[in-house]
Protein backbone atom coordinates (compact mmCIF):
# COMPACT_ATOMS: atom_id res chain seq x y z
CA UNK A 1 0.00 0.00 0.00
CA UNK A 2 1.40 3.71 -0.99
CA UNK A 3 2.37 5.95 2.31
CA UNK A 4 1.79 10.06 2.08
CA UNK A 5 4.33 10.70 5.44
CA UNK A 6 4.41 14.46 5.85
CA UNK A 7 7.11 16.03 8.20
CA UNK A 8 6.28 17.11 11.36
CA UNK A 9 7.31 20.56 11.79
CA UNK A 10 5.52 24.27 11.83
CA UNK A 11 3.98 24.95 8.85
CA UNK A 12 2.21 28.31 7.67
CA UNK A 13 -0.71 28.33 7.08
CA UNK A 14 -2.12 27.60 2.79
CA UNK A 15 -3.83 30.11 1.17
CA UNK A 16 -7.15 28.61 0.41
CA UNK A 17 -5.49 25.46 -0.63
CA UNK A 18 -6.59 23.58 2.41
CA UNK A 19 -9.39 21.37 0.86
CA UNK A 20 -8.64 19.47 -2.87
CA UNK A 21 -12.39 18.99 -4.28
CA UNK A 22 -12.72 15.75 -5.42
CA UNK A 23 -13.06 16.93 -9.01
CA UNK A 24 -9.51 18.36 -9.05
CA UNK A 25 -8.16 15.35 -7.68
CA UNK A 26 -10.06 13.24 -11.16
CA UNK A 27 -9.01 16.32 -13.47
CA UNK A 28 -5.15 15.64 -11.89
CA UNK A 29 -5.24 11.99 -12.56
CA UNK A 30 -6.55 12.81 -16.27
CA UNK A 31 -3.43 15.57 -16.65
CA UNK A 32 -0.67 13.50 -14.66
CA UNK A 33 -1.57 10.36 -17.06
CA UNK A 34 -1.32 12.61 -19.71
CA UNK A 35 1.94 13.90 -19.19
CA UNK A 36 3.63 10.46 -18.40
CA UNK A 37 2.36 9.03 -21.60
CA UNK A 38 3.98 11.69 -23.23
CA UNK A 39 7.49 11.79 -21.58
CA UNK A 40 7.74 8.02 -21.05
CA UNK A 41 6.08 6.87 -24.21
CA UNK A 42 6.91 2.86 -24.72
CA UNK A 43 9.60 2.59 -22.26
CA UNK A 44 12.32 4.87 -20.61
CA UNK A 45 15.01 3.19 -22.86
CA UNK A 46 18.32 4.74 -20.85
CA UNK A 47 16.80 3.48 -17.29
CA UNK A 48 15.67 0.28 -18.20
CA UNK A 49 18.83 -0.62 -19.68
CA UNK A 50 21.27 0.66 -16.59
CA UNK A 51 18.36 0.29 -13.46
CA UNK A 52 17.34 -3.09 -12.47
CA UNK A 53 13.77 -2.96 -12.00
CA UNK A 54 14.30 -4.50 -8.31
CA UNK A 55 16.39 -1.90 -7.32
CA UNK A 56 15.26 0.79 -4.15
CA UNK A 57 15.55 4.66 -4.09
CA UNK A 58 15.09 7.59 -2.67
CA UNK A 59 14.25 11.25 -3.69
CA UNK A 60 14.59 14.87 -2.14
CA UNK A 61 13.23 17.53 -3.67
CA UNK A 62 15.13 20.34 -2.63
CA UNK A 63 14.72 24.82 -2.88
CA UNK A 64 17.08 26.00 -5.17
CA UNK A 65 15.66 29.51 -3.86
CA UNK A 66 13.29 31.03 -1.91
CA UNK A 67 9.52 29.79 -3.14
CA UNK A 68 5.95 29.52 -2.18
CA UNK A 69 5.30 25.77 -2.89
CA UNK A 70 2.20 24.29 -4.65
CA UNK A 71 1.55 21.09 -6.74
CA UNK A 72 2.78 18.42 -3.93
CA UNK A 73 -0.01 16.61 -4.27
CA UNK A 74 0.51 16.38 -8.29
CA UNK A 75 4.10 15.16 -7.59
CA UNK A 76 2.97 12.47 -5.46
CA UNK A 77 0.12 11.55 -7.60
CA UNK A 78 3.39 11.26 -10.25
CA UNK A 79 5.43 8.73 -8.27
CA UNK A 80 2.64 6.76 -7.15
CA UNK A 81 1.67 6.05 -10.34
CA UNK A 82 4.64 4.67 -11.47
CA UNK A 83 4.98 3.14 -8.37
CA UNK A 84 2.18 2.07 -6.34
CA UNK A 85 4.00 1.41 -2.81
CA UNK A 86 6.04 4.55 -2.92
CA UNK A 87 6.20 6.34 0.42
CA UNK A 88 5.46 10.18 -0.31
CA UNK A 89 7.02 12.59 2.53
CA UNK A 90 5.94 16.11 2.26
CA UNK A 91 7.92 18.91 4.40
CA UNK A 92 5.22 21.71 4.02
CA UNK A 93 1.93 22.37 2.79
CA UNK A 94 0.81 23.68 -0.79
CA UNK A 95 0.90 27.64 0.19
CA UNK A 96 3.71 27.40 2.72
CA UNK A 97 6.61 30.02 2.19
CA UNK A 98 10.20 27.52 1.58
CA UNK A 99 13.61 28.72 1.86
CA UNK A 100 16.30 27.87 0.04
CA UNK A 101 18.20 24.57 0.76
CA UNK A 102 15.28 23.57 2.26
CA UNK A 103 13.45 19.52 1.41
CA UNK A 104 10.52 20.07 -0.10
CA UNK A 105 9.51 16.24 -0.19
CA UNK A 106 11.25 12.95 -0.33
CA UNK A 107 10.22 10.13 -2.26
CA UNK A 108 11.13 5.98 -1.52
CA UNK A 109 10.77 2.99 -3.90
CA UNK A 110 11.30 1.47 -6.97
CA UNK A 111 14.39 3.64 -8.56
CA UNK A 112 13.49 3.54 -12.46
CA UNK A 113 9.84 4.80 -11.42
CA UNK A 114 11.49 7.66 -9.58
CA UNK A 115 13.91 8.17 -12.47
CA UNK A 116 11.24 7.96 -14.79
CA UNK A 117 8.44 10.40 -12.94
CA UNK A 118 11.16 12.73 -11.85
CA UNK A 119 10.64 15.06 -14.71
CA UNK A 120 7.38 14.93 -15.13
CA UNK A 121 6.84 15.84 -10.96
CA UNK A 122 9.36 18.56 -11.06
CA UNK A 123 7.88 20.28 -14.02
CA UNK A 124 4.27 20.37 -12.64
CA UNK A 125 5.88 21.21 -9.14
CA UNK A 126 8.03 24.08 -10.87
CA UNK A 127 5.52 25.65 -12.91
CA UNK A 128 2.44 25.56 -10.17
CA UNK A 129 5.26 27.21 -7.55
CA UNK A 130 6.98 29.39 -9.62
CA UNK A 131 2.76 30.80 -10.33
CA UNK A 132 2.55 30.48 -6.39
CA UNK A 133 5.48 32.60 -6.14
CA UNK A 134 4.85 35.40 -8.55
CA UNK A 135 1.43 35.79 -7.07
CA UNK A 136 2.25 35.87 -3.23
CA UNK A 137 5.01 38.68 -4.40
CA UNK A 138 2.08 40.74 -6.51
CA UNK A 139 -0.09 40.08 -2.80
CA UNK A 140 2.75 41.27 -0.18
CA UNK A 141 3.02 44.81 -2.50
CA UNK A 142 -0.73 45.58 -3.15
CA UNK A 143 -0.45 45.30 1.42
CA UNK A 144 -4.12 44.82 0.67
CA UNK A 145 -4.79 47.77 -0.94
CA UNK A 146 -6.48 46.03 -3.93
CA UNK A 147 -7.10 41.97 -4.54
CA UNK A 148 -4.93 40.16 -7.29
CA UNK A 149 -6.89 38.06 -9.19
CA UNK A 150 -5.95 35.86 -11.88
CA UNK A 151 -7.00 35.54 -15.62
CA UNK A 152 -7.68 33.23 -18.48
CA UNK A 153 -4.39 33.71 -20.04
CA UNK A 154 -3.47 29.98 -18.73
CA UNK A 155 -1.75 27.39 -19.81
CA UNK A 156 -3.95 25.23 -22.13
CA UNK A 157 -5.66 22.30 -20.44
CA UNK A 158 -3.57 23.29 -16.76
CA UNK A 159 -5.95 26.65 -15.62
CA UNK A 160 -7.58 24.43 -12.93
CA UNK A 161 -3.72 24.14 -11.42
CA UNK A 162 -2.91 27.15 -12.39
CA UNK A 163 -5.63 28.83 -10.71
CA UNK A 164 -5.17 26.47 -7.76
CA UNK A 165 -1.28 27.63 -7.70
CA UNK A 166 -2.52 31.73 -7.91
CA UNK A 167 -4.65 30.66 -4.15
CA UNK A 168 -1.23 29.11 -3.26
CA UNK A 169 -0.10 32.38 -3.41
CA UNK A 170 -2.65 34.23 -1.96
CA UNK A 171 -4.32 35.55 -4.74
CA UNK A 172 -8.09 34.99 -5.97
CA UNK A 173 -9.67 33.48 -8.87
CA UNK A 174 -11.59 35.31 -11.29
CA UNK A 175 -14.08 33.88 -13.76
CA UNK A 176 -13.37 30.12 -14.74
CA UNK A 177 -13.85 30.93 -18.55
CA UNK A 178 -16.66 32.50 -21.02
CA UNK A 179 -19.70 30.96 -19.67
CA UNK A 180 -19.66 31.86 -15.57
CA UNK A 181 -19.82 35.53 -15.86
CA UNK A 182 -19.75 38.70 -17.78
CA UNK A 183 -16.89 40.44 -18.76
CA UNK A 184 -17.20 43.80 -20.83
CA UNK A 185 -13.84 44.38 -22.53
CA UNK A 186 -12.68 47.01 -24.91
CA UNK A 187 -13.90 44.84 -28.08
CA UNK A 188 -17.63 44.63 -26.72
CA UNK A 189 -17.46 48.54 -26.26
CA UNK A 190 -16.41 48.74 -29.12
CA UNK A 191 -18.74 46.61 -30.96
CA UNK A 192 -21.90 48.15 -28.47
CA UNK A 193 -20.95 51.61 -28.93
CA UNK A 194 -20.50 52.59 -25.30
CA UNK A 195 -19.76 51.24 -22.18
CA UNK A 196 -23.45 51.83 -21.08
CA UNK A 197 -25.11 50.10 -24.24
CA UNK A 198 -22.82 47.01 -23.60
CA UNK A 199 -23.72 46.61 -20.17
CA UNK A 200 -28.11 47.72 -21.42
CA UNK A 201 -27.71 44.57 -23.68
CA UNK A 202 -26.00 42.48 -21.24
CA UNK A 203 -29.24 42.95 -18.72
CA UNK A 204 -31.56 42.81 -20.95
CA UNK A 205 -30.60 39.22 -22.26
CA UNK A 206 -29.28 37.93 -18.24
CA UNK A 207 -31.67 39.88 -16.34
CA UNK A 208 -29.05 40.20 -13.21
CA UNK A 209 -28.43 36.66 -13.70
CA UNK A 210 -24.93 36.22 -13.76
CA UNK A 211 -22.31 38.60 -12.46
CA UNK A 212 -21.23 41.67 -14.76
CA UNK A 213 -18.03 43.28 -14.89
CA UNK A 214 -16.49 45.62 -17.35
CA UNK A 215 -13.39 47.13 -18.52
CA UNK A 216 -12.43 50.92 -18.24
CA UNK A 217 -9.56 53.40 -18.81
CA UNK A 218 -11.32 55.90 -16.54
CA UNK A 219 -14.38 55.79 -13.73
CA UNK A 220 -16.13 57.52 -15.71
CA UNK A 221 -15.92 55.09 -18.36
CA UNK A 222 -15.02 55.11 -22.34
CA UNK A 223 -15.73 59.27 -23.03
CA UNK A 224 -18.89 58.98 -20.97
CA UNK A 225 -19.49 61.62 -18.38
CA UNK A 226 -21.45 59.77 -16.02
CA UNK A 227 -20.02 56.38 -13.88
CA UNK A 228 -21.10 53.74 -16.27
CA UNK A 229 -20.39 50.36 -14.05
CA UNK A 230 -18.59 49.28 -10.78
CA UNK A 231 -14.64 48.43 -11.64
CA UNK A 232 -13.21 45.93 -9.91
CA UNK A 233 -9.55 46.52 -10.22
CA UNK A 234 -7.57 43.38 -11.50
CA UNK A 235 -3.63 43.04 -11.10
CA UNK A 236 -2.34 39.89 -13.69
CA UNK A 237 -0.17 37.94 -11.75
CA UNK A 238 0.91 36.32 -15.34
CA UNK A 239 1.96 32.39 -14.71
CA UNK A 240 5.45 33.53 -15.75
CA UNK A 241 7.91 33.48 -12.66
CA UNK A 242 11.62 31.91 -13.21
CA UNK A 243 11.55 28.55 -13.00
CA UNK A 244 14.96 27.51 -11.14
CA UNK A 245 17.18 25.20 -12.68
CA UNK A 246 16.75 21.21 -11.32
CA UNK A 247 18.70 18.52 -11.59
CA UNK A 248 18.28 14.69 -10.88
CA UNK A 249 20.97 12.59 -9.96
CA UNK A 250 20.91 8.85 -9.50
CA UNK A 251 24.02 8.15 -6.87
CA UNK A 252 24.20 5.12 -4.35
CA UNK A 253 20.26 4.51 -5.22
CA UNK A 254 19.49 8.01 -4.30
CA UNK A 255 18.51 10.39 -6.40
CA UNK A 256 17.89 14.35 -5.91
CA UNK A 257 15.70 16.11 -7.76
CA UNK A 258 16.03 19.73 -7.11
CA UNK A 259 13.10 22.76 -7.51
Amino acid sequence: MAETKRATKKKIPGRGVDRISPGLKRYVDIVVKTALVEDIGSGDVTTSAIVPSTMKGSCRIVAKERLVVAGLFIAENVFRRLDGSAVFTAGFRDGDRVKKGETIASVSGRLAALLAGERVALNFLQRLSGIATLTAEFVKRAGGRVKILDTRKTTPCLRSLERYAVRAGGGLNHRSGLYDSVLIKDNHIKAAGSVAEAISRVNKKYKGRVLVETEASTVEGEGEKEPAAKVEVEAEAEPAAPEPETSGRAEDKETEGEA
